[in-house]
């Protein structure tokens, strides 16, 4: 048999679900035929779906090289690096096929994955927008964009691009959960709970679309319904520490504090130092009556900080870095107009520029931090403390306050300050403007008796703390700019 042959019969089996035994096929043809093309591409594509994205990106890669022209195995190539989270590469990719093939709508729609995945939302929206106009019919790229509006807070327009999408035949069970989310947060509740179902009529065992009916069931008044399908999400997933604290979230909303607590240390049992399951079993620790632990556990007074930025490497000063940051944030092309604005999640990423010099100073300071810490290994925050970490950074650029929220992907968060002109108050009694740290969200929970830290942003200084400790900013009315720049320290490795 040749090697044509196998190649033939191989793909075959592929199409079977006969996926190892397809691979074996194309091995053997390149034992033979290193650089086939067809061969390493389709060798590629079966070891991403066994799960080893990292040989078949090997492959792909050697593909792309004997074949430059080959449109399809630059497009595996990108999903390739999408699953091992290089994002980065997975659009340079995307952009090789789409130089292939200049009217492919699949690339574009691709690479508005990848743009949204770097969150360069602006970008995403554009390149899903031409997508659609390639191919009007595509129900994905109506799916992606709905998700990209959800990020940018633009609900109504998410609302509409996902019935688009499930109009033009996207009917998964994910672009429903979708619709769910963005019609909740539209306080839409009736019509997100029948969403969650038509998600979970399509996949029963859709464990995420489950556990968003059970949030939105409790939401919209109805405790007891949402609590049982909280309890079902937590029993066909008694793994996922977010299902846990998501049913300790409703038990405390339900008024069982106790098991609330429970469930909270369940989620920490399976993921010590979970940041969402923290942050909620701070509040129901409060609501308990439990405040001494809770304020050990938040540590308002020990481990929530004002620190001085030290002097850049690359200006002259503090102030001059500031001047170039507040330049960078007002001008930078991912900015969007609004009552909050902000700037992309990746912007420690970029290839130069002030956010870099930024960065370098923030990674010196939060190494001071970490290792001014004090010794408390019982301590979930502390005895977490990484030995290494990356910094993940944007700015807000704002005209009012915002809500009490956690950042429930990180460990230590923080804001340095740019510029406060005319916004915070500059009165003993007058905190507009200032950070508040401590209390959760009054529209949902009672704060009137927390303890809590206000901070006036001084330009050149930051505050850190525990991601999830709760934080907001309060409102402000004057005229003038108020730039910060938001950082989240994300650990890697295993803690020190």
């Amino acid at each position: 048999m040749n090697s044509q042959q196998v190649l033939h019969e191989s793909f075959a089996l592929h199409q079977r679900g006969r996926v190892r035994d397809a691979l074996a096929g194309y091995r053997r043809v390149l034992a033979g035929q290193p650089d086939n093309p067809n061969a390493l591409n389709l060798a590629g594509v079966a070891l991403a779906a066994l799960g080893d994205a990292h040989e078949a990106a090997t492959l792909l890669e050697r593909c792309t090289r004997a074949a430059p022209g080959f449109a399809d195995a630059h497009a595996n190539l990108a999903l390739a690096y999408r699953a091992l989270g290089r994002h980065e590469e997975a659009l340079a990719a995307q952009r090789r096929v789409l130089a292939i093939a200049p009217g492919s709508a699949h690339a574009r729609n691709a690479i508005g994955v990848s743009l949204r995945r770097l969150g360069r939302y602006r970008e995403a929206v554009e390149a899903l927008q031409q997508a659609i106009a390639a191919d009007p019919g595509s129900g994905d790229a109506h799916a992606n964009l709905g998700n990209v509006l959800q990020d940018l807070d633009r609900m109504d327009e998410a609302v509409g691009s996902y019935r688009e999408a499930i109009a033009r035949g996207s009917n998964g069970a994910s672009v429903h959960r979708g619709l769910g989310n963005a019609l909740q947060r539209l306080h839409r509740f009736d019509e997100a709970i029948a969403a969650y179902r038509d998600a979970l009529q399509r996949d029963p065992d859709y464990v995420p679309a489950l556990t968003d009916l059970g949030g939105a069931l409790m939401e919209s008044g109805q405790v007891a319904e949402g609590a049982r399908h909280l309890r079902q999400a937590a029993q066909r997933a008694p793994r996922d520490a977010i299902v846990h604290s998501n049913l300790g979230m409703a038990l405390h909303d339900g008024g069982d504090l106790a098991g609330a607590l429970a469930a909270f240390d369940r989620a920490l049992a399976i993921a010590p130092g979970n940041t969402h399951a923290l942050a909620y079993q701070s509040i129901t620790l409060h609501a308990s009556g439990e405040v001494e632990r809770w304020r050990w556990l938040t540590g308002l007074h020990r481990l929530v900080r004002e620190m001085a930025l030290p002097a850049p490497a690359r200006y002259a000063s503090v102030a001059a870095l500031n001047e170039a940051l507040a330049t960078h944030a007002t001008a930078h092309p991912s900015l969007w107009a609004g009552r909050r604005r902000g700037i992309s999640s990746e912007l420690f990423l970029d290839g130069e520029g002030p956010p870099l010099a930024l960065r370098d100073s923030l990674r010196e300071t939060v190494q001071r931090y970490i290792a001014e810490l004090p010794e408390d290994p019982a301590h979930p925050f502390v005895a977490r403390r990484p030995q290494q970490f990356v910094l993940s950074g944007w700015c807000n650029v704002l005209d009012e306050g915002a809500a009490s929220h956690v950042h429930p992907n990180a460990w230590l968060s923080g804001a340095y300050y740019v510029r406060t002109e005319a916004v915070v108050g500059d009165a003993v009694d007058d905190p507009s403007g200032c950070l508040e740290v401590g209390a959760p969200d009054a529209a949902h929970y009672d704060t009137r008796d927390y303890e809590v830290r206000v901070f006036r942003p001084r330009e050149g200084h930051l505050v850190v703390f525990p991601s999830y400790v709760w934080h907001r900013i309060l409102p402000f009315q004057q005229r003038g700019m108020r730039i910060s720049y938001a950082f989240d320290v994300v650990p890697t490795g295993e803690p020190g």
